[in-house]
């Protein structure tokens, strides 16, 4: 598997967990 593709799923992976933790904090308010 390139490095390449590793970092790059590393970004998305980061990027849905950004948008998760998002979603949470405005359902709680």
């Amino acid at each position: 598997m390139p490095s390449s593709l590793v970092c790059f799923d590393t970004i998305i992976n980061a990027f849905f967990n950004y948008e998760k933790t998002e979603n949470m904090v405005f359902r709680d308010n």
